[in-house]
């Protein structure tokens, strides 16, 4: 079912009512056209007979061979002459005198004053004094071409009216609806951290009531959602400390009990903190990247960012190791902040090594553009998973490590905000299996 367009209904509405109009007026002029078209017609075929009577010899007189000369060239003369002819009749009927293109045999129009139409012809009937008739008839055809004539020159510039008039509604229609197009585009571009209100004032006064609570909506929305990320910063940020300690206390009863039955026990324990503080710093990343970090910051150096990143995993806790590659560059300026890029390369490293092979190395590089890539070699990630771990709380079928799922939601944030891009392929790049995520960024050039 076709979806209901108020600029369809519009242009429908308008054309349907201008071709009404044009079929009426073409109705009365075609009414119209034709009385006066006959009028005049009538009124040359009357002339004609009227003129011919001036020349009948009253009280039988024999027309002689000059006078029907005469009646031939007047009654014969001008561009009408093939479609008129004449004929004089006595008293008795009989025809005494006709044009050279009138029958032998007499009219079948009846012998009285007037006009009759007798078959597709029409005749005039002047009856003289002395009961002498003159008859002129008229053949259609020149009647019907000039009425055909005068009617298309009429009526044709009309339906070109109509052509004209369709282009110049859905031309108006088209611009007096462009602020409900402007409207929707203006929402439709804006992300989901942009909550800023819509401008009433470029609104014709019909949308206002629409901008005005649709501007409503997103105070009460982004009241809720600053109250939801105060909520989740503020808990994170008390939780976090308590939670260090309670770590730190389950590490010490750990080496305690290394050789106690309860060793195992107190290993889950010291897990579960685990799991609860990096869950803690997830959040406490969120609500950062929540607050725009990377918006309006200073540029930062690329190269001495990831090394201060990479160089935090020294000491790994099994035998991964990263391998980091700069590309020859001493130094790459990107526009973003440096604590919002540390978080985007740590969140990506931290994946690249739960999800990848034990022993295996997690490759870090980087590339002009400025662009860095980290890649491990891990399983092959589906390529319908590879749109859907870009979303909040979503991860692969086949993860093998733990994880929130909040991490590549966290790196797409704050990229977003800073212009950046990531990409995600599987596998990675000249390899058979693994995982590459791709981190383009701006250089400071581009971002002014």
């Amino acid at each position: 079912m076709q979806a209901w367009s108020i600029t369809r209904e519009l242009l429908r509405s308008l054309l349907m009512l201008v071709s009404a109009l044009w079929i009426c007026a073409a109705l009365i002029a075609t009414l119209v056209v034709t009385e006066e078209t006959n009028e005049v017609y009538d009124n040359a075929l009357e002339g004609t007979a009227k003129i011919l009577a001036t020349l009948v010899p009253l009280g039988h007189s024999p027309i002689d061979a000059r006078t029907s000369l005469t009646l031939e060239s007047l009654a014969l003369s001008g561009e009408r002459s093939e479609y008129i002819s004449y004929q004089i009749r006595g008293a008795d009927g009989v025809v005494r005198e006709r044009s050279k293109n009138a029958p032998a045999t007499a009219y079948p129009a009846p012998l009285k004053n007037g006009f009759a139409n007798v078959g597709p012809n029409r005749y005039y009937t002047y009856v003289l004094g002395d009961g002498q008739s003159i008859q002129v008839a008229e053949e259609p055809h020149e009647r019907r071409e000039a009425l055909l004539t005068l009617l298309a020159s009429f009526l044709l510039p009309l339906l070109a009216l109509i052509l004209v008039g369709a282009i110049v509604v859905w031309r108006t229609v088209r611009r007096v609806s462009q602020p409900i197009r402007f409207l929707a585009e203006n929402i439709g571009r804006r992300s989901g951290q942009d909550l800023s209100p819509l401008n009433v004032q470029e609104a014709p006064e019909e949308l206002k009531p629409i901008v005005l609570d649709t501007n409503r909506l997103l105070r009460r929305l982004k009241r809720a959602l600053e109250a939801e990320r105060a909520f989740s910063a503020n808990w994170a940020h008390e939780l976090r400390n308590p939670v260090a300690a309670a770590r730190a206390q389950a590490e010490l009863v750990v080496g305690a009990l290394a050789s106690s039955p309860h060793h195992a026990r107190a290993e889950l324990v010291l897990s579960a903190m685990q799991d609860l503080s990096g869950r803690i710093e997830r959040l406490l990343q969120k609500s950062r990247a929540d607050a725009g970090p990377a918006v309006g910051a200073a540029p930062s150096d690329l190269i001495s960012v990831a090394e201060l990143v990479i160089d935090g995993y020294y000491y790994l806790p099994s035998k991964k190791r990263i391998e980091f590659d700069d590309g020859g560059h001493m130094t790459m300026p990107v526009a973003i902040e440096q604590d919002g890029l540390a978080i985007v390369l740590q969140n990506l490293i931290d994946n690249a090594i739960a999800y990848s092979n034990e022993s295996s190395t997690i490759r870090v590089w980087i590339a002009e553009g400025p662009t860095i890539h980290i890649a491990n070699d891990g399983p092959v990630v589906p390529a319908d998973e590879l749109i859907n771990i870009r979303y909040r709380f979503q991860r692969g079928s086949g993860s093998m490590g733990p994880g929130f799922g909040l991490g590549l939601s966290i790196v797409q944030q704050i990229l977003r905000r800073s212009g950046g891009s990531l990409e995600l392929q599987s596998p990675a790049s000249a390899c058979r299996d693994g995982f590459e995520a791709i981190v383009k960024l701006l250089s400071p050039s581009e971002q002014r």
